[in-house]
């Protein structure tokens, strides 16, 4: 199972959820809605010789909301 970042259309609430595929679809927790986007996470390490401690990430849509 994965952990991935959801963005809810319904209510525009964040949250993750531990998912066993790409197909699943979780419901929002805030409202039960299934139309929910999944959010691209990236880890990245910072620097050319970067301490492996020292990771930044960033999440944000995949796609544009509509």
């Amino acid at each position: 199972m994965i952990l991935h970042e959801f963005h809810c259309k319904q209510c525009d609430k964040q949250f993750e959820e531990m998912v066993s595929s790409n197909q699943e679809t979780p419901r929002c927790p805030s409202c039960g809605s299934q139309e929910v986007k999944r959010l691209l996470c990236a880890v990245k390490r910072t620097g050319g010789n970067a301490d492996p401690d020292a990771l930044g990430n960033a999440c944000g849509p995949v796609g544009g909301f509509s």
